[in-house]
């Protein structure tokens, strides 16, 4: 049972929200509170779960996190106010779960509002509806800043309309018009090819879904729809293309897409932001592939890509360096490509990526070209010349013959 002070808190904290609601609906829902202690290290509510409680806070401190792409909690703001809500953002019209993890910094007391008393007085008042419609695109633009900072720094962007999908959402259909792109603050989203069962790509927290087509201006070419329970942020063509013009986090996110797009998709791909050590990388996790499970991390910042298959007996047992150091790559048994890693821009790295997804092999003459050259040279076999005579270098027109003596 609350006590007489804290019965004035969350009555206080009532009135405030409820502004334009009778004060007869205001004192039922305070007759339905329950009073619940919360213990240091206590989950109070848990980012995913479905629409339920809100709370009042009556002391202690609270952390409100996110959830990254690797499964970590980030924290993105803390609330000590006595009087301050929790959890009433589920409520809202239009949501249908929770869209942050709450957990008690401190031994903490909450006031608890039943969903099904509390739901109903905040959709019958137009004042509360307003209210938590701007702190529900606050707490949008704050998990994304929190996102966009495994990226680099602290990111802005244009307009931008939180909204939250049950799984089994479609976001846009083959020949739709591309008017926005979607940034993926909780769950994932997967994209089909036409005629697809099953999702080609998955797309998961502090990435982007669509932004090829509303940059371009081109109506879609794939399906999008959410594979969990998601929350993205919509975001229109002109806040795109500004951020694309500018030099900041939001434009080096959209240049690394752009370089992750770039390379061959073979079997199916999951795509997500992630951090190692000191720097924030777009991950894509290939399977399905002749090659098995192959990892795929891409540097925007430092335009560094790189890329390994996963598993015992793909050790490397070689290593080939291109001249200037742009380019390794890493030979397992049978001289199979099983790993690569690129430093900067270099025009070859889709063929090899290919030929990584495709478990293929590295020939001794493709091996000692790129040792020599720097650069990957594909074998056409209708135009296939006498062994030594194949040239091997466009610009200087140097055969394998040469190479070989060469080396």
């Amino acid at each position: 049972m609350l006590s007489s002070a804290e019965r004035a808190i969350v009555e206080e904290t009532l009135r405030r929200l409820l502004a334009t609601s009778p004060a007869t609906d205001v004192a039922a829902i305070v007759e339905a509170v329950g009073r619940l202690e919360v213990a240091e290290g206590e989950v109070l509510v848990t980012e995913g779960d479905p629409a339920g409680d809100a709370y009042v806070v009556l002391s202690g401190r609270f952390g409100i996190y996110v959830r990254g792409a690797a499964a970590s909690l980030r924290r993105i703001d803390s609330v000590d106010r006595h009087g301050a809500l929790v959890g009433e953002q589920s409520l809202a019209g239009g949501r249908h779960f929770r869209s942050a993890t709450v957990i008690a910094l401190e031994p903490a007391v909450v006031a608890v509002l039943p969903g099904a008393v509390f739901g109903p007085g905040v959709a019958a008042d137009t004042a509360a509806g307003a209210a938590m419609q701007r702190q529900s695109v606050d707490n949008a633009w704050r998990k994304w800043k929190a996102l966009a900072a495994e990226l680099a720094g602290s990111a802005s962007a244009g307009p931008a309309v939180p909204r939250q999908l049950r799984a089994g959402a479609v976001l846009f259909e083959p020949g739709d018009p591309s008017t926005h792109a979607y940034f993926v603050l909780s769950g994932t989203v997967g994209l089909w090819q036409p005629g697809c069962a099953e999702p080609s790509e998955t797309i998961g927290p502090g990435l982007l879904v669509g932004e090829r087509g509303t940059l371009a201006g081109r109506p879609r070419l794939l399906r999008a729809a959410a594979l969990s329970s998601a929350e993205v942020l919509v975001i229109d063509a002109d806040a795109l293309e500004g951020s694309r013009r500018g030099a900041g986090p939001f434009a080096t996110m959209l240049s690394g897409l752009a370089s992750a797009h770039a390379l061959p998709t073979l079997g199916t791909a999951y795509r997500y932001l992630a951090n190692v050590g000191d720097e924030s990388c777009i991950v894509t996790d290939y399977s399905g592939s002749a090659a098995g499970r192959v990892r795929v991390r891409h540097f925007p910042a430092a335009q560094r890509t790189e890329a390994v298959r996963a598993g015992a007996d793909d050790a490397p047992r070689d290593v080939a360096t291109a001249p200037d150091g742009v380019a390794t790559l890493m030979l397992g048994a049978g001289d199979r490509l099983v790993g690569l890693s690129v430093n900067g821009p270099w025009p070859h790295l889709p063929e090899l990526m290919g030929l990584l997804l495709r478990g293929g092999v590295v020939a001794e003459w493709q091996r000692r070209a790129f040792v020599a050259t720097g650069g990957w040279l594909e074998e056409v076999a209708a135009e296939r010349a006498p062994s030594g005579a194949e040239i091997v270098c466009s610009c200087t027109q140097a055969t394998a013959a040469a190479v070989r003596a060469a080396t």
